[in-house]
């Protein structure tokens, strides 16, 4: 009589590799979710970058005027408009804010809350930055994620 081969796996043995990707998962999710706050972060510090080096150019442009000023800075296009204070920081509790002395880029963090909100520069990348000049200085930051519920 022929024995039959059992091929394959038993079923304790597929529960247990079944058990082992669950907590290799278990273990990828935050360090995943870690790097993706992180990379907001960096895309968020590189756009104020820009907004502040437009803002530079354009100030010198105007011949470096004194008072108070506001500009919107568009990720998507590279422009900054001078604004009136009219929609400056508008709809600012569903984003982020920052004044002084939280103005400082370098500084910011994945965990850096807004000043009024509880978002932090880790949770969203923002497409319009707005700015508050006085005498020359950056006083404050607006974050906005979607300028047409802002405008």
């Amino acid at each position: 009589m022929k024995r039959k081969q059992n091929k394959g796996f038993t079923l304790a043995e597929l529960l247990i590799v079944v058990a082992i990707i669950g907590v290799l998962v278990a273990i990828s999710i935050p360090i995943f979710n870690n790097q993706l706050r992180k990379a907001r972060l960096a895309t968020n510090q590189a756009n104020a970058r820009a907004a502040y080096a437009a803002w530079v150019a354009q100030y010198i442009d105007e011949g470096m005027p004194q008072g108070v000023r506001y500009y919107t800075y568009h990720t998507s296009t590279g422009k900054l408009e001078n604004m009136g204070a009219i929609n400056f920081g508008c709809a600012v509790s569903r984003d982020w804010y920052a004044n002084d002395p939280i103005t400082d880029i370098s500084e910011w963090k994945i965990g850096t809350h807004a000043n009024i909100t509880d978002r932090t520069l880790g949770s969203d990348v923002y497409e319009y930055w707005q700015m508050q000049v006085i005498d020359g200085k950056v006083m404050a930051y607006y974050a906005l994620r979607n300028p047409a519920k802002h405008y």
